[in-house]
């Protein structure tokens, strides 16, 4: 071995070089030299990262300090690549009002205005819904041996176009093919035909509208109406069954004998109600008042205005219940519940349900499958045995894969169940005693008033905590 080989080697023993597998960071530790070696070099150092391959981002600064400074025996990031950025996604426009469409204003006196509300967007034919920008081309890296690294392009997302849409010829726009009423829900959509009528009474009977629909009346006792898209009603409806794909707008107040069920899989807003039953698949906005009410709402419960209340009855609700008073003097028992989602929480009793089946099963078919290996080494067989046998092998190695399908299943809804973990309770002015509080599983009985409080849950308790309007 040459001098020259000998030095090399002894280099590369005393400087250890470590590039990371992406290829974008070298650190290099140099030992400590004994005491009749001289100290490492700066061209030592070079030397090492080039017989690395490390060609490219080196911090010749950080080396020179690391060797003037004598840093022995502690990692050191001398060379950086550049990482690759990805393109842009594909971007919308949209030419439309998608989020908080028909909120009702509330003045400075606490009034709620329902007359500007913009509840029903309309559209033309031809009219232009969604215009999309294309994806764009990444910015290539390049790691520290010199390889450029391609970067991803931005994803190509299409339209989520519903019924009575087109998208134009060079793929970037989203158009209405009928006039109508723009329905948007979930990131989808459509345009649907608005049917306009007085009242729902005996003159028209029951409604089924594929559209949305505006009633310049009521909706009177006893009749049903399904519709479509989004429902408008300008009085009030009493003890009527409402079904709405959309969301529903009542102007009025919902009311009668308590016969009455209102539901839509969007967000329901109506001026109070009393003894009813009202379920959306987003948020429900009252006006007024919620008087012995049954109420289940995705999202949120909010009665709006300085006065609005909520006494008695049940209100359910995923993110928020929220009113300047609920309860009442007298102690009118209101049941209270957030972090609410009935159907997150079925498939999670059906997953965990599913899963101890599953192991059950599992561990019968080893005990059947104990005894009848014993039979087949002792020659006992019959022919019904040999089936059963290999009917509970194929059970027995099924079951792996089935369990894992059914924890994902589960793991998925958890984490969904987790997102209500920030579930609050409002009561802006006052919670009176008689309420009980549900948060999630925990419970809370108030037993004293509570000025301007909000319930949440910490962990394993409900923590109060003083409310302040922002």
């Amino acid at each position: 071995m040459s001098a020259s080989q000998a030095q090399s080697t002894a280099t590369r023993r005393r400087i250890r070089v470590t590039i990371t597998k992406d290829s974008m960071k070298v650190v290099i530790v140099i030992s400590r030299p004994e005491s009749e070696e001289p100290n490492i070099t700066v061209e030592e150092v070079r030397n090492a990262l080039t017989q690395a391959g490390v060609v490219y981002g080196i911090d010749e600064d950080v080396i020179s300090e690391s060797v003037t400074m004598a840093e022995y025996e502690k990692p050191i990031e001398v060379a950086k690549g550049q990482p690759p950025v990805k393109g842009s996604d594909s971007e919308f426009e949209t030419f439309f009002q998608t989020e908080n469409r028909f909120q009702p204003q509330e003045d400075e006196e606490g009034r709620i205005d329902y007359r500007d509300m913009k509840y029903i967007q309309n559209t033309h034919k031809g009219d232009v819904l969604i215009r999309r920008k294309p994806p764009t081309d990444g910015v290539n890296g390049k790691g520290v041996d010199g390889r450029e690294i391609v970067a991803p392009r931005g994803r190509n997302i299409p339209f989520n176009n519903g019924e009575n849409t087109k998208v134009s010829d060079d793929g970037l726009e989203l158009i209405s093919t009928v006039d109508g009423a723009i329905v948007y829900s979930r990131g989808r959509v459509s345009v649907k035909d608005v049917m306009v009528i007085n009242n729902v009474d005996f003159n028209v009977g029951n409604i089924d509208a594929v559209g949305s629909l505006r009633v310049s009346g009521k909706i009177n006792t006893g009749f049903s109406v399904n519709v479509g898209g989004d429902l408008e009603v300008s009085g009030n409806v009493d003890d009527a069954k409402i079904h709405v794909k959309g969301n529903i707008l009542v102007r009025g107040g919902f009311l009668g004998a308590g016969e009455g069920e209102m539901h839509a899989d969007g967000d329901i807003t109506v001026k109070y109600a009393v003894g009813q039953k009202l379920s959306a698949g987003g948020s429900i906005i009252v006006g007024g008042e919620l008087l012995n009410c049954h109420v289940t709402a995705k999202d949120s419960v909010v009665v709006k205005g300085r006065k609005g209340k909520i006494v008695g009855g049940e209100i359910n609700a995923g993110k928020k219940i929220e009113a300047a008073v609920i309860g009442s003097d007298a102690g009118t028992v209101t049941s209270l519940t957030v972090a609410f989602d009935a159907e997150a929480m079925r498939l999670f009793h059906e997953a965990r349900h599913e899963i101890s089946r599953l192991k059950a099963d599992d561990e019968r078919v080893k005990e059947n499958l104990v005894q009848l290996y014993k039979l087949q080494m002792a020659g006992k067989l019959n022919d019904q045995q040999k089936a059963g046998l290999a009917k509970l092998e194929e059970f027995k190695n099924s079951v792996p894969d089935a369990l894992a399908t059914v924890e994902k299943r589960k793991a998925e809804v958890e984490e969904r169940l987790k997102k209500l973990c920030d579930s609050k309770i409002i009561a802006s002015e006052i919670m009176h005693a008689g309420v009980k509080a549900h948060v999630g599983v925990l419970v809370k009985e108030v037993d004293e008033d509570l000025l301007a409080v909000q319930l949440s849950q910490d962990g394993h308790r409900i923590i109060e905590e003083k409310y302040k309007k922002s």
